[in-house]
């Protein structure tokens, strides 16, 4: 190989792997980009997989903009939180008392939250039909399993 053949290699080499680090870079943005992206993704591809009517789509709209709505207050606590226990750690004299009432206001909201999120689910479910019910268990299923192999590193049943 010639010096000059050697030189268009790393070139054509660099080229590649900074496409590769472009593309990466731009579908992370797109799939993880703000709440609001997100959810969108995800009522497209569950319209998409479970060939929901327009019927459908409509009320899970709906949904994705009340648990949108709903989890925007969420954050916004999650981060006094965050300040609250920053300011603790920062002080001489930890106050317990101060950090268990902001964590007993966040586990309340966080009950909430959930009873609200279940009720959610609910009434996606009672649009289904019980094929997309089906396809959606098995789909729910293949997901939490690929995410126990990716978190856990392992091929274990779950």
């Amino acid at each position: 190989m010639t010096k000059k053949t050697k030189v268009w290699v790393i070139i054509a080499v660099v080229a590649i792997l900074v496409g590769i680090g472009i593309f990466k870079w731009i579908h992370y943005s797109w799939i993880f980009g703000s709440p609001a992206e997100k959810a969108e993704w995800i009522v497209k591809k569950i319209s998409k997989k479970l060939d929901l009517n327009k019927d459908q789509k409509d009320v899970l709209n709906n949904i994705k903009d009340e648990i949108l709505a709903k989890t925007g207050k969420f954050r916004e606590l999650h981060k006094g939180v965050l300040e609250q226990l920053s300011t603790q750690i920062g002080k001489p004299v930890f106050d317990q008392n101060a950090v268990n009432k902001t964590l007993t206001q966040k586990e309340s909201q966080f009950k909430a939250l959930r009873i609200f999120m279940v009720s959610k689910i609910a009434k996606f479910h009672s649009i289904l039909t019980p094929h997309q019910r089906k396809l959606l268990v098995k789909k729910l299923n293949y997901f939490h399993h690929k995410w126990m192999k990716r978190r856990h590193g392992c091929r274990r049943k779950y």
